[in-house]
């Protein structure tokens, strides 16, 4: 007999998905990326087993969908605060709970998600009719076939289901479908606005054809100080200046048997500056990638931020622009990705993104490098150690990647 009931309560929930409409669930997500790009609020409310989702979707949204340097979602769940609750509930009556707390925080364009099984409880009905006349989106999770509450929201996700339980487990499926969908496609969203600024955007160069399809990591590289040699108090901005790190081009020729993408991410502020033009800058890159490949060694694209530091831009690392770019032009995982550096530059950057990081130090004519990043990467000394350093990380999962080679 339990058996049979596993598989008819099973059988209940599949029948939620079915009934899913997968284009106003779209709609949904994209009211909420609006309101994280223009800063605008996400209330959540519901009463029993549905103000425990609320509070849930508030950890997901609000915390589960963090990632540096791109806005973060404004979640309120308004089941939260039992004193306040208690409070209206005595004093006014139940009914107001929700409304009240809106009538403190609510503005336009902002976002209200209203979670009930039935569609017909009071106060979130009272609160949905308030949220609306104010001007704020709505957005109704329901069970039993809509209630009331499917009339009154801008967009409904209804199901027919009168088991709560099954109403429930599907409501918390569809916060995780959303928490997780977010926080997978904002970065690609946000790296064509964050690799762009008033000055211009980043510079991509590619010599290899990224994938059609499909998931995998790539191994980058910064550039000066760990391809080339750094000019000191300066930049390379001839080709007769660059000058390739000994043992460099055997390293990447290993790696290119990985199968993996090799990607090259760098500041380049002395475009900003003046001091290089893009088409010297694209000379440069053409011939150290040829260098490179009569060597034997691959690389499939460069990216770079031209700006300078008071440019405030999303590109230049450790900002997270250029990763972000790269992941969303090769479709990559960054967090099976591993980026070699040699300033806290370039891991601060990559551990923003929950990127591996090889951090290559030495005299390289800057300031010493490692002090503040040194924790979250693999030190190495020379470039002949970055071949087994990836292949160590490669075969680490991420979860335990804090031991240390």
């Amino acid at each position: 007999m339990f058996h049979e009931f596993v598989l008819s309560y099973r059988t209940g929930l599949e029948g939620c998905f079915g009934e899913l409409s997968l284009e106003k669930l779209e709609r949904v997500a994209g009211l909420l990326f609006e309101a994280q790009e223009k800063g605008r609020k996400i209330f959540v409310l519901g009463n029993g087993g549905s103000a425990s989702t609320s509070s849930h979707m508030a950890v997901d949204l609000g915390k589960g969908t963090l990632l540096r340097g791109q806005p973060r979602l404004r979640v309120i769940s308004l089941a939260d605060n039992i004193g306040l609750i208690t409070a209206w509930a005595n004093d006014a009556s139940y009914e107001v709970v929700f409304t009240e707390q809106l009538e403190n925080l609510l503005e336009p364009g902002d976002v209200v998600i209203g979670i009930t099984a039935s569609g017909n409880s009071p106060n979130v009905l009272h609160a949905m009719k308030f949220a609306r006349e104010r001007g704020a989106v709505t957005v109704g999770f329901i069970g039993f076939g809509g209630g009331k509450l499917k009339e009154m929201v801008d967009i409904d996700i209804t199901v027919s289901s009168r088991n709560y339980g099954i109403v429930e487990d599907f409501h918390l499926s569809l916060n995780h479908i959303l928490s997780q969908y977010l926080k997978q496609t904002a970065a690609a969203r946000f790296a064509s606005k964050s690799a762009t600024s008033g000055k211009g955007s980043s510079l991509s160069y590619f010599f290899s054809k990224p994938p059609d399809s499909g998931t995998r990591p790539a191994i980058f590289f910064d550039r000066d100080g760990v391809i080339n040699e750094r000019v000191v108090g300066g930049y390379v901005t001839d080709w007769k200046q660059f000058r390739f790190m000994d043992g460099i081009s055997e390293s990447i020729a290993q790696l290119a048997e990985l199968n993996l993408p090799i990607i090259v991410i760098s500041n380049q502020a002395c475009v900003g500056k003046g001091l290089l033009e893009t088409s010297s800058l694209q000379e440069i890159t053409d011939r150290f990638v040829g260098a490179l490949k009569s060597a034997g060694a691959r690389v499939d694209a460069v990216y770079y931020c031209p700006h300078r530091i008071e440019d405030n831009c999303g590109c230049r690392k450790p900002r997270t622009g250029l990763l972000l770019k790269a992941a969303q032009d090769w479709k990559l995982d960054l967090s099976r990705s591993i980026l070699v550096g040699d300033s806290d530059s370039d891991v601060l950057a990559a551990r923003s993104l929950k990127c591996r990081a090889i951090l290559l130090q030495q005299d390289n004519g800057i300031a010493k490098v490692g002090t503040l990043a040194a924790p979250d990467a693999i030190l190495i000394s020379r470039t002949s150690e970055i071949v087994e350093s990836v292949n160590h990380l490669l075969s680490t999962p991420s979860e335990i990647q804090g031991a240390r080679v």
